[in-house]
């Protein structure tokens, strides 16, 4: 058999300590959360996001007055063929933007096609009359120069770089790992003209909107734009893309995008019906109160911290220019961005960003699964399970073996190795194991069993969870980076080595 990585096992392991029943009583609860609720969490630049102030904005709500369903058919289905008369009849209508080709009308008809399929078998996310008033907007051209595979702007037009299609078509029959078909490219940009339809507004020029996400273009790039959460969007529509395509390939574009998706999904994996498609929901709802309700947002103080923590990942992928335009001209420190190289000011604000999201996360994390042990019956194997689930999950985000990373990350190591060790000795307590016994179990402790056909299965027990629960955890898992993970008790009493 070959070497197994680490995170692997020929047997289960620890089987006195696992086996155990474990418990959660309400006192040593209690006790976790008073350790949970002493962490101090927020966010260090939250002043200069200006979320309350655009929140009281008012919610323009664009929905179409009156219908146009020329592109539908009897069954209100999208039919190709009359789309591809709008699509030919508006590229007449209009001039082409800079840097744009005409196609023939055979590949509009063809390109046409995809989308139609995309949109009618995804009626169920939307409603089909909105999307057809849409795309009597709709036209489709080639855009030259550009490194994206496809775009959808604001007025409905659809750019394709044939180029792009080509090279990530060649990487694909040569790695075997990507396939990057017109069908998975026309389907992304299909689910963005599901979002747009959702509060869809062909005359208004100031603001977009992407579901119940706001973009103000009086201020894009110049303020923060606090109310745009593109992570949300584009890994939305990536995510989207892949589960009605039933594809296992990662997604090329944004699959950092995803895994914020998944990490800021981890805490609401423990709610009764769960989905893990709730974020992506969000992109399809009018409003903000739509999406609260998918979320379960009760407070306006629960979706303010909802948005904070958005809108702080959106920084830390340099998501909103405006933000460090307002910071840097508020502060006078240099946040510009050289030939690809980043000041140190910007660095160390996107990385105390990555840090302190990833701290809130963790916390949500460790009170709901503290919650999850109390009212169910888990094994400690389980708990094991997920609690490294957790601990990759903060890696993958943070990376911090690596140097330059380590000294802004020392936090999150310490309230995440603090949150753990809460919960052991809650569980020890209860339970009447020794605290000692338990973290040397889960020293010893692998996420997989590996059998001598080379079949592994998780190392736990799912009784009790549901299928989409489960089905969530081994997705989000396959995002997680493992190149140079170390464990937060190692990373907790040593520096990582230098690169």
């Amino acid at each position: 058999m070959l070497a197994l990585p680490f995170w692997y096992s020929t047997a289960k392991s620890n089987a006195e300590v696992t086996s155990t029943k474990i418990e959660l009583d309400d006192s040593n609860y209690k006790d976790f959360l008073k350790v949970a609720d002493s962490q101090k969490l927020g966010y260090t630049y939250e002043s200069y996001y200006g979320i309350e102030e655009a929140l009281k904005q008012p919610y323009v709500q664009n929905t179409p007055i009156e219908y146009n369903l020329e592109v539908l058919d009897e069954n209100n289905n999208i039919d190709i063929d009359k789309l591809t008369e709008v699509a030919i009849r508006n590229r007449k209508l209009k001039k082409l933007p800079i840097m744009c080709t005409e196609i023939d009308d055979d590949k509009t008809k063809e390109l046409c096609g995809y989308v139609a399929k995309a949109l009618n078998d995804n009626k169920d996310k939307c409603d089909i009359k909105k999307v057809a008033t849409l795309l009597s907007h709709f036209r489709i051209f080639e855009k030259k120069g550009s490194t994206a595979f496809a775009y959808v702007t604001q007025d409905i037009n659809m750019g394709f770089n044939t180029t792009m299609f080509k090279i990530y078509e060649n990487m694909g029959s040569i790695t075997g790992s990507v396939d990057f078909t017109n069908t998975s490219i026309f389907t992304h940009e299909s689910m963005h003209l599901i979002q747009l339809a959702s509060s869809f507004d062909g005359d208004n020029e100031e603001i977009e909107n992407l579901g119940c996400y706001r973009n103000d273009r009086t201020i894009e790039n110049e303020k923060p734009n606090p109310l745009w959460i593109k992570w949300i969007i584009e890994g939305s529509a990536d995510t989207a893309m892949q589960s009605y395509l039933k594809t296992d390939n990662k997604p090329l574009c944004y699959p950092k995008k995803i895994t914020y998706i998944n990490s800021v999904l981890m805490p609401m994996m423990f709610n009764d019906g769960f989905d893990k498609s709730l974020i992506e929901q969000t992109t399809y709802c009018e409003n903000f109160d739509e999406m609260r309700n998918i979320l379960g947002i009760k407070t306006d103080d629960e979706f303010l911290d909802f948005m904070k923590l958005a809108y702080t990942i959106e920084i830390c992928q340099e998501g909103d220019e405006g933000f460090f335009k307002e910071y840097q001209k508020a502060t006078g420190r240099d946040v510009s961005v050289n030939d690809d190289v980043k000041s140190d000011e910007r660095f160390n604000i996107i990385l105390a960003c990555r840090s302190e999201a990833e701290n809130v996360i963790v916390n949500s994390y460790y009170k709901n699964l503290a919650k999850y042990v109390k009212e169910n019956v888990v094994d400690l194997e389980t708990v094991f399970f997920l609690a490294r689930l957790c601990e990759i999950d903060t890696f993958t985000h943070l990376q911090y073996t690596n140097k330059n990373y380590y000294s802004h990350q020392t936090s999150n190591i310490e309230n995440h190795y603090e949150l753990q060790q809460a919960l052991f000795k809650a569980i020890a307590q209860s339970s009447n194991i020794s605290l000692e016994d338990i973290n040397k179990a889960y020293d010893n402790y692998k996420m997989y069993v590996c059998d001598e056909d080379g079949k592994t299965t998780p190392n736990c027990n799912w009784q009790g969870f549901t299928k989409e629960q489960r089905e969530f955890i081994e997705y989000a898992n396959s995002f997680h980076s493992y190149t140079r993970f170390v464990r937060l008790k190692t990373m907790k009493d040593f520096n990582p080595k230098t690169e």
